[in-house]
């Protein structure tokens, strides 16, 4: 996920929910909690690590500070999108015409590019250079 907003940083590009779910699709995993992301259409990255063994290791649980609720829920207390996978999610948003623009831009891109690289070049000041270069 990580490597995809660095790419549309670096593009000049939104990253916007549809724009992501057009090249992956969930696996939830209902008996283990958690989800994979399987690449669907064109296959922008490889894959950033050979081995997942151990990844639980890796991942925390995020909590919601008083003061970053607003980021999470609307002023009714509604969460601004779902805190749970489900099986039948919404339905999305119709695609707006910059996202179809921005799509035709990313189709463009070459396939399989490795992520570690691109993540690293948000240490750079000039990350569409960093990225292109």
């Amino acid at each position: 996920m990580q490597a995809f907003q660095v790419l549309y940083q670096a593009v000049g590009l939104t990253a916007t929910m549809p724009l992501f779910m057009h090249f992956y699709k969930t696996r939830p995993t209902t008996s283990k909690g958690w989800v994979s992301f399987l690449g669907a259409n064109k296959s922008l990255f490889t894959l950033y690590l050979a081995s997942y063994k151990g990844f639980k290791t890796g991942f925390f649980k995020v909590a919601i500070p008083g003061r970053g609720r607003k980021y999470i829920f609307d002023e009714e207390g509604r969460p601004k999108f779902p805190l749970y996978w489900t099986t039948f999610p919404p339905p999305t948003v119709p695609w707006a015409p910059t996202e179809r623009t921005d799509l035709a831009v990313l189709k463009t891109m070459p396939d399989k590019i490795p992520p570690r690289p691109l993540i690293q070049c948000l240490r750079s000041p000039d990350l569409p250079r960093a990225v292109y270069g």
